[in-house]
């Protein structure tokens, strides 16, 4: 056998199509390296990420109308407080929203009570302090059970409609605008038995 010590030996030559298959198959198994990222890892993120936006937007709808809520009740119960010096100054009978001198209407658009509570002997509204924040900031409207609420939120994010039950009951309902409708969350008042929420 010829020794093949001396001789020096040719450079293989490889057909172009193997060598471009063979680098295609080593980067499919290997790391890329090319820099970037494809079509489907970008959709998946975004799709990852809506999710998570709808998870976190729909949890805030839930915190906002659960502080609303909360606020309108704490609200009512001031009102509640006005009412019931009201009953104490008048053997015990309840502010009537038809007679101005004992709730007088206010002045914002669908002539809604007024926002101080009812009048004193001396004609002082009972909530000296001033309209509660809901009433002030206009999100919330404080009307009588004649009054209707209307289909859609607009502005509003609550309602607290007084009813005057009988000559010595009433009734403070809290309806609150989720976003799609109006609903009736709570009720304060002698007629009730305290707070129903």
């Amino acid at each position: 056998m010829p020794s093949t010590e001396g001789m020096s030996r040719a450079p293989a030559t490889a057909c172009p199509h193997t060598r471009s298959r063979s680098r295609v198959l080593h980067t499919a198994r290997g790391r890329r390296s090319e820099a970037g990222f494809t079509i489907i890892e970008i959709l998946v993120v975004m799709i990852i990420m809506g999710a998570l936006a709808a998870i976190v937007i729909s949890s805030f709808r839930g915190t906002r109308s659960a502080v609303n809520s909360r606020t309108v009740i704490a609200v009512a119960t001031t009102y509640a407080t006005g009412i019931r010096a009201f009953q104490l100054d008048h053997g015990n009978r309840v502010p009537n929203p038809a007679v101005a001198r004992d709730w007088p209407r206010g002045a914002a658009a669908g002539n809604p009570l007024h926002d101080r509570g009812p009048l004193d002997e001396l004609g002082r509204h009972y909530l000296r302090n001033g309209a509660p924040e809901p009433m002030q900031s206009g999100t919330s409207v404080l009307i009588d059970s004649a009054s209707a609420i209307p289909a859609g939120g607009g502005l509003l994010d609550s309602y607290i409609r007084y009813e005057r039950v009988s000559e010595t009951a009433y009734t403070l309902e809290i309806v609150i605008w989720d976003g799609d409708s109006w609903n009736s969350v709570c009720k304060v008042g002698d007629a009730v038995g305290g707070p129903t929420c």
